[in-house]
C-alpha cells in the first residue's frame, strides 16, 4: 500500500510540473534555455515539436519552412514529448551539431546562409521533417533536396521544396 501511495504522489507531482512547464512556455512565451535548469527568456524564433498541429497534421514541427535572417536564433521547443532535432542536409561550411536529446529544447544561431533540412530522429518515417531557409540564398537547394529520407518525410520534403 505504501508503494502505491508513493507512486501516486510521484505521478501527481510530475503531472503538476508538466502543467506548470506548459503554462509558462505557452502563456508567457518564455522557453527553457539549455543548461540553465529553469525558464528564461530566449530571444529569437520558436518552433514547436508536435504530435499533432492545429491543422490536424501529425508528427510535425509548427513551421514546415522557416525563413530567417543570417544571425537569427531559433529555439525548438518540445511542446509534445519524444521529439528532437537532427540536421540531415545543409549548406557548405556548416558544422553539424549532434542531434538534440529527446524531449529537450534545442537552440541554434544560423550564421551561414542557405537551405537546411532537419528531422525528428525517431519520427522521420512518420514525416517529421522541415526546412530552414537562412537569408534569401537558395543556391544549395538542389544539393540538399537530394537527401535520402524514408516514409512520409519524402513526400513532405518534396512539397516543402516546391514552395521555395
Amino acid at each position: 500500500m505504501r508503494y502505491f501511495v508513493l507512486t501516486f504522489i510521484f505521478v501527481l507531482v510530475g503531472l503538476a510540473g508538466l502543467s506548470v512547464y506548459r503554462s509558462l512556455t505557452t502563456e508567457t512565451n518564455t522557453q527553457p534555455k539549455l543548461g540553465t535548469g529553469g525558464i528564461q527568456d530566449v530571444a529569437g524564433i520558436t518552433v514547436q515539436m508536435l504530435n499533432t498541429r492545429d491543422d490536424g497534421v501529425k508528427m510535425i514541427y509548427s513551421q514546415d519552412v522557416l525563413r530567417v535572417d543570417v544571425g537569427d536564433t531559433v529555439t525548438w521547443l518540445p511542446t509534445d514529448l519524444g521529439h528532437n532535432v537532427e540536421f540531415v542536409a545543409w549548406p557548405e561550411g556548416f558544422e553539424k551539431p549532434k542531434a538534440s536529446k529527446l524531449s529537450e529544447s534545442f537552440t541554434w544561431t544560423f550564421d551561414i546562409p542557405g537551405v537546411y533540412v532537419y528531422v525528428c530522429t525517431p519520427h522521420v518515417k512518420a514525416g517529421m521533417v522541415a526546412l530552414v531557409v537562412v537569408g534569401e540564398d537558395l543556391s544549395n537547394k538542389d544539393a540538399v533536396s537530394e537527401v535520402t529520407l524514408f516514409g512520409e518525410s519524402t513526400t513532405r520534403l518534396e512539397k516543402f521544396f516546391s514552395t521555395l
